[in-house]
């Protein structure tokens, strides 16, 4: 089912379904970019492209997600929003807490205890800043602390390879978490049993400070035109990475570098424009996402830069003005 091979033969999209039983290829929703790369445009997601996602989704968490609490808090036009606290909440019966200010998100953690959580870059900074500066007061007890979140990342760096704890390191960890758990615990985070960052970079020191601290933070890369995901793994994480591609979805570096990919979540078109479509939709079904990355002999994609900020030289070498590398 998760294959390209599955959707050759997917049905035009119907804009026009009269009223009954929804089709896979009706239409589902429009979904506006940001246009931080020119005006918005209506992405045309059909109900193959939710459904598809969703099960390919469910199928990288590697557990029984149901039930699980999650806090919504970003604009539902917001691809990623829609996707984890609609979608996957309609699909998986999630218990959804609605929160209606971004700067109470913290807060409804703290009373939520969310065991899915996803956040933008600044959500994580929001919730890193306060800790640092409490711990941060008292230089004796910051040593400590820092000394137990290097305990906490090392393990968590041995996990993420899926490999045992050596016996110093588990005895270790064993006393350094009973000072993490209490501060996972002050900032609702400690029935966490995944956590993500996407839509920007998040900062190295925020990342390895949370894995550290125990909750198991991963990063994710997608666009509206992926229905949302595109590459991720929420425990096997390789730092610096965005992760492989999600199950049953092709993604490949074109020779400039620039990341497509093909799958069941690819989107249909942008409303009423073929022309913009044409640009970022082959024919054989590639969407050209405009971004530049690197990947490893594992699949482990990293994203370098946008393709429209590479200078071309007139020897027509490609320089990136802002090639972001791992720390």
């Amino acid at each position: 089912m998760l294959s390209w091979s599955s959707l050759v033969s997917a049905e035009p999209l119907d804009l026009t379904a009269e009223a009954g039983n929804a089709q896979p290829g009706d239409l589902a929703t429009v979904n506006y970019t940001s246009g931080t790369t020119g005006p918005p445009k209506g992405v045309v997601l059909d109900h193959r492209n939710i459904v598809w996602t969703l099960e390919s989704f469910s199928d990288t968490f590697e557990m029984d997600v149901s039930g699980f609490r999650v806090v919504s808090y970003l604009p539902m036009a917001h691809i990623a929003e829609r996707m984890v606290s609609h979608y996957m909440a309609t699909a998986f019966g999630f218990e959804v807490t609605t929160c209606p200010d971004t700067t109470q998100v913290v807060a409804y953690l703290t009373q939520t205890h969310p065991e899915l959580f996803f956040a933008v870059p600044r959500i994580w900074e929001k919730a890193y800043a306060p800790i640092r500066s409490a711990i941060g007061a008292d230089p004796e007890r910051a040593a400590a602390f820092d000394a137990a979140l290097e305990i906490g990342w090392q393990a968590s760096e041995h996990r993420a390879r899926n490999e045992d704890l050596p016996a110093d390191l588990a005895a270790a960890f064993e006393k350094a978490d009973a000072g993490l758990a209490p501060i996972r615990q002050l900032i609702g985070l400690d029935e966490a049993r995944t956590a993500i960052s996407g839509a920007a970079p998040i900062p190295y020191e925020i990342l390895h400070f949370f894995r550290g601290l125990g909750v198991p933070l991963s990063e994710i890369y997608g666009l509206s035109e992926t229905t949302g995901p595109m590459t991720w793994t929420p425990f096997r994480v390789r730092i610096g990475t965005v992760g492989p591609p999600l199950p049953g979805v092709e993604v490949r570096l074109e020779e400039d570098g620039e990341v497509s990919c093909r799958g069941g979540n690819v989107f249909r078109g942008y409303l009423d424009s073929p022309e913009k479509t044409a640009e970022v939709l082959d024919d054989d079904g590639w969407f050209h996402s405009g971004d530049i990355g690197v990947m490893d002999d594992d699949g482990y994609l990293r994203i370098v830069d946008r393709k429209k900020e590479l200078i071309i030289t007139a020897g027509g070498k490609n320089i990136s003005p802002r090639t972001w590398r791992p720390p």
